[in-house]
């Protein structure tokens, strides 16, 4: 059965109130307000067939028009449609908006669905209403209220500006690069303002300098962390825990039912071990990859080409 998709420039008012109603912020108009300092334009598209909505940031690359299907993934709902579902929106955004590359990033899968995808560790919590600290981690907690008495803990983003330099250190010491800008930061903090579904929690010394910070969004029955760093002073007091903690108590606060920390690189294992003190389960964040023509086609298996790293330790994951 066909989704009967409407994609436009602007939500129709059937996807507004269903993304209010329903908390689905990573679908809705407002995030795309966020996700618009990163790229060209965003879509909105429209399930008539299913009454659900995603947005689609429009990039470019190389000069051609790459879309991601949902960002920073596709997300529930979307999740649960059928395949074809998903391929009828790809079609429509490659033949009626020029697109050239559609990504697929989904969470929370058990296993590989294909040999044309990708994946990374990801981690989440199953169930926040039963969920609790276990043995290790309520002793890290203790130890870190201890260390981070001296730190005020605001439930906002204090300084914009300096969480993004803090994400961008953080990144730059893992050899990573930067994936968001100074401009984001400052969006998701008016965000953090005007909406609900959107969390942050700063730690800030008495000199008011931010030393760390973390910003949860709800969507659905998920929420999700987005971003968390630390400058030095926040690493040796631990206090990424105690916000982390209250981000979790937000969450569930909020009547979200699962907590997803996201994906993280093969290559950072110690990350992965931070993330799995806090989560029952541990999967993958698959990556799949679609072009159109033949300039499509040829980013799309440039893309296959380069994450073969990934892909290789994605099939070995049990």
């Amino acid at each position: 059965m066909s989704s009967n998709w409407l994609v436009t420039g602007h939500p129709n008012e059937d996807h507004v109130q269903w993304s209010m109603n329903g908390g689905f912020f990573l679908a809705s108009e407002r995030w795309s307000r966020v996700v618009r300092t990163l790229c060209k334009d965003v879509l909105f598209a429209w399930s008539e067939t299913h009454e659900i909505g995603t947005i689609v940031p429009v990039f470019r690359k190389f000069g051609q028009h790459v879309a991601f299907v949902g960002f920073p993934l596709t997300s529930d709902p979307i999740d649960k449609l059928e395949d074809q579902d998903l391929q009828s929106l790809i079609l429509k955004l490659q033949k009626e908006h020029g697109i050239r590359l559609a990504r697929v990033a989904r969470g929370n899968r058990n296993q590989l669905d294909s040999p044309h995808q990708t994946a990374r560790r990801d981690f989440w919590i199953s169930d926040l209403a039963s969920w609790k600290p276990g043995k290790r981690l309520r002793r890290d907690l203790k130890y870190a209220g201890r260390k981070s008495a001296g730190l005020l803990i605001t439930p906002y983003l204090a300084d914009p500006e300096a969480a993004y330099r803090l994400y961008t250190s953080t990144l730059k010491a893992h050899g990573a690069k930067p994936r968001y800008t100074n401009e984001y930061f400052h969006a998701l903090a008016a965000a953090d303002q005007s909406a609900q579904d959107v969390a942050a929690l700063s730690a800030i010394d008495k000199s008011k300098n931010l030393v760390a910070f973390a910003i949860m969004v709800r969507h659905g029955k998920w929420a999700y962390y987005l971003h968390g760093a630390a400058n030095e002073v926040g690493r040796k007091a631990s206090v990424s825990d105690l916000l982390l903690e209250s981000i979790i108590e937000k969450a569930r606060d909020l009547g979200c039912k699962r907590f997803s920390m996201m994906a993280s690189p093969w290559n950072q294992p110690g990350l992965c071990n931070y993330k799995s003190k806090w989560c029952n389960q541990s999967g993958l964040a698959t990556t799949f990859d679609q072009g159109t023509g033949l300039i499509g086609k040829v980013m799309s298996a440039a893309s296959f080409i380069m994450r073969r790293k990934e892909r290789k330790y994605a099939e070995k994951f049990k």
